[in-house]
């Protein structure tokens, strides 16, 4: 463990000096805060996006999503394409780490700075819903949102992005394929089969109701769950399918059989949605 958090820390300070993701840094706080207080802080706004307490932390991680997602994307192929940079990660590369070391480490910098831009996000919209747009609040569904809502999305984006662009050595192609990707779900696969393959989450029953709740916990829960599992697998392809030498044929076939067993469980929570 010690190792995968030398590396995260690493990752985390190169990511901090990337200007891609400084840019979005601003977007998520200052772009997301203004557009709220547009759409949701005016008189004549719709009523459903500010009546309830869920209202507001909802289009919250909404726009916030569809933000990260984005970014995301162009952060992990940038990791991808930053090893086979000379002098760019060899620091870690000579070292006996192990190569699922060495990804998870990479990973979870990563992860751990688009969650500190996720939560200094909710702290803002927090501070909007109670002392710009004076909507009912409260905090606990603000943590339901960022442990349903966002993170399953993170992992997904991050695992199947960091996969496809170890495996499509080409970075042009892969970004034509993870942008054709999607695009076909956000235009076309958002309803299809009541939202089973949006991993946005955008069409599924998200409102709580102050009388009944959530309307549909359990579909809810077992959708999350099936994109969290996708980003985990994806993850464990990355390691497989790393070419370095270190333990690269010892572990190599039960990374892609582990691998393919989570990728079975996420159909199978899919399939119970």
């Amino acid at each position: 463990m010690r190792n995968v958090n030398i590396v995260a820390r690493y990752e985390s300070k190169l990511l901090r000096r990337d200007i891609v993701f400084l840019g979005f840094v601003v977007i998520a706080l200052v772009g997301i805060s203004l557009w709220q207080m547009i759409k949701q802080g005016r008189v004549n706004v719709f009523w459903y996006k500010v009546a309830l307490p869920s209202s507001f932390p909802f289009f919250s991680m909404y726009y916030y999503n569809l933000v990260q997602v984005l970014i995301a994307l162009f952060v992990c192929m940038e990791v991808v394409y930053r090893e086979r940079k000379k002098d760019a990660m060899e620091v870690f590369l000579c070292r006996p780490f192990r190569n699922s070391e060495y990804c998870i480490g990479r990973f979870l910098g990563i992860f751990r700075m688009f969650l500190f831009v996720n939560i200094c996000v909710l702290l803002v919209c927090m501070y909007i819903n109670l002392w710009v747009v004076g909507a009912p609040f409260n905090v606990w569904i603000y943590v339901f949102y960022l442990f349903t809502l966002s993170i399953p999305t993170l992992i997904f984006v991050l695992g199947c992005a960091l996969s496809i662009s170890a495996m499509v050595k080409n970075r042009p192609l892969s970004v034509l394929v993870l942008g054709l990707f999607g695009l076909g779900v956000y235009f076309y696969l958002d309803e299809w089969q009541f939202g089973a393959f949006d991993f946005w989450g955008r069409n599924l029953p998200n409102m709580f109701s102050d009388v009944v709740g959530h309307p549909d916990l359990k579909g809810y829960l077992l959708h999350r769950l099936t994109y969290t599992g996708l980003g985990v697998a994806g993850v464990l392809f990355w390691v497989a399918n790393m070419k370095r030498l270190r333990d690269h044929k010892e572990h190599q076939g039960l990374q892609w059989g582990s691998g393919g067993v989570v990728v079975l469980c996420s159909v199978i929570c899919l399939f119970l949605y």
